[in-house]
């Protein structure tokens, strides 16, 4: 058993087959053929489209929290210093945004008209949402540098502002400040280090406490 070639072509002209056409096999399957290019054509140009329209819709959760105007934590950054310019702060967010590999051109006066273009695409800083943040991880001081983006302000502003070191630091063994160090956990903040004996309370040992052997002790 043969199978009709079903080439994505568009063919003009289904023939109509009359009485005292031959029955011939070339006859008979010639409309059937051009209609089956037709079916694998439109098929084709079906598929692309949905292609075309999935690509664009995929976002990395980073850009839909952003075009959702949640804000937010972007990834942790070593920026190479403990200050880090207003340029260096707005490009690094693009790039997690967007993706990197665009291109950015930093606007001095107008720091929300700053463009990132990537894949012919071309955003605004100012499309950054209010309140996304970034953790600065040079030299290890941690420190978390918010976004102040307030579009509909006169006058309007976008600043990213260092508001000290991140108490919920995410590093090895570290999180929200507590690293465990042995049988103790060392509490920090703002660079004062507490440590805390855990298996003491208020300093003392479970023997200081009264308990079911020592009620009639006095």
């Amino acid at each position: 058993m043969a199978y009709l070639n079903d080439e994505a072509v568009w063919e003009e002209g289904i023939r109509q087959l009359e009485e005292g056409d031959d029955c011939e096999a070339g006859v008979l399957n010639d409309p059937l053929s051009k209609l089956t290019h037709r079916t694998s054509a439109v098929k084709a140009m079906v598929e692309a489209e949905s292609a075309a329209r999935l690509e664009a819709e995929i976002v990395t959760a980073s850009r839909l929290a952003a075009l959702e105007g949640r804000g937010g934590p972007i990834a942790a950054h070593d920026f190479g210093s403990a200050t880090p310019t207003q340029a260096a702060l707005t490009q690094y967010a693009c790039e997690s945004i967007w993706g990197a590999g665009g291109t950015f051109a930093w606007n001095a006066s107008t720091p929300a008209a700053s463009t990132y273009t990537v894949e012919d695409d071309v955003h605004t800083a100012g499309e950054i949402f209010n309140a996304t943040w970034v953790r600065n991880t040079y030299n290890s001081i941690n420190h978390r540098i918010v976004l102040v983006n307030t579009s509909d302000t006169n006058p309007a502003v976008f600043v990213w502002e260092d508001v000290g070191y991140d108490t919920v630091n995410i590093a090895t063994s570290t999180l929200a400040g507590l690293v465990k160090s042995g049988g103790d956990i060392e509490v920090s903040a703002n660079g004062a280090v507490t440590v805390i004996d855990t298996d003491k309370l208020n300093g003392q040992a479970a023997s200081y406490y009264r308990n079911a052997g020592n009620l009639d002790a006095g």
